[in-house]
């Protein structure tokens, strides 16, 4: 019962499911980070790399030629505002 609970404040599972990202909603994420990357940790990379795969948006950070770090994965569920 309590689990029941708990699931009915999310819209969705953010663990699960996901539509596929078109191309406009993948231009305008990639400008969208990039833009708040470059307005808080300018400075802390060398490069961004913004992939996206199916339902997803994997982002990582150069902070040399060959170091990088797994910043975040995204998972799109349809609407550019709220991703799980």
């Amino acid at each position: 019962m309590q689990e029941e609970n708990y699931m009915s404040i999310w819209e969705h599972d953010p663990g699960r499911g996901g539509l596929r990202i078109n191309e406009v909603t993948e231009q305008r994420t990639k400008k969208r980070i990039i833009k708040y990357a470059q307005t808080n940790f300018a400075g802390s990379y060398t490069k961004l790399d913004i992939r996206f795969r199916m339902q997803f948006c994997y982002v990582d950070a150069y902070t040399e030629e060959s170091l990088y770090y797994c910043l975040f994965r995204l998972r799109f569920f349809g609407d550019e505002e709220k991703w799980g």
